[in-house]
């Protein structure tokens, strides 16, 4: 691929899906396989500036972007769920020219990675009170004052307009070194997965719209206001 010169294997991913009608386990079971042959690869196909990732494999087709300096400029969902759906048009028609199968699609995923930078040197999960609504940060006694460090990973059933499940997100936040500035930062990262109510290309991408949409309520709803009229006033001012 022109668009893609570089290329990586990788191991594959395991699938996973959100089921509904009993509670999802806590803690997956142990697995144990015996395979015939060799597990299927991952590919990287990577962008010449490193930011833009197309990962394929048996069962799997992802487009990830990834900030690789700082100026770089996250070009927004809508630019890249065109450029996703033009990728996966291509393999689609591979596919059927070499007599190969056709796409199915039975899960989708959107998942956005934020890194919050508090700037104080320390840990910034010490900052969990400020940052997350669901964090209330109040104790019983005056024993213990503040957490030194932490994390947390909750999830939450998506519901349509009729009170049926489509997904569930999943909200997860801890404290990471940021790679190339050695910065302490919160990673939060928001998961939105489910099943397209049809195994067709528009139906899959008309639920990462919806999952999309999930992943921004969810922000707001997981994160105090005093925090976003921070994020907007850094936002103006940058």
């Amino acid at each position: 691929m022109r668009s893609y010169p570089d290329v990586e294997e990788q191991p594959p991913i395991a699938p996973v899906f959100e089921t509904f009608g009993m509670p999802p386990a806590l803690v997956p079971p142990p697995q144990i396989q015996l395979l015939t042959t060799m597990p299927g690869a991952r590919y990287w196909f990577i962008s010449a500036d490193g930011n833009e990732l197309l990962q394929v494999q048996q069962d799997r087709l992802i487009h990830n972007w990834r900030r690789q300096s700082e100026g770089d400029k996250y070009p927004r969902y809508e630019t890249l769920r065109k450029r996703f759906y033009a990728e996966v048009e291509k393999v689609r028609k591979f596919l059927k020219a070499e007599k190969m199968g056709a796409i199915s699609p039975n899960q989708c995923e959107v998942t956005y990675i934020n890194h919050i930078d508090f700037g104080d040197g320390g840990d910034p999960t010490s900052h969990f009170g400020d940052v997350f609504s669901l964090w209330c940060d109040e104790y019983s006694n005056d024993f213990l004052q503040h957490i030194e460090g932490g994390l947390f990973n909750v999830r939450y059933v998506l519901e349509d307009d009729r009170g049926e499940p489509y997904g569930r997100l999943h909200a997860s936040a801890q404290h990471v070194i940021h790679r190339r500035t050695s910065r302490s930062l919160i990673q939060f990262t928001l998961v939105a997965r489910g099943k397209p109510k049809q195994e067709t290309l528009i139906s899959a991408f008309e639920w990462l719209d919806q999952g999309r949409a999930a992943i921004v309520k969810g922000f707001d709803a997981l994160t105090r206001p005093e925090m976003h009229e921070r994020w907007r006033r850094i936002n103006a001012n940058s």
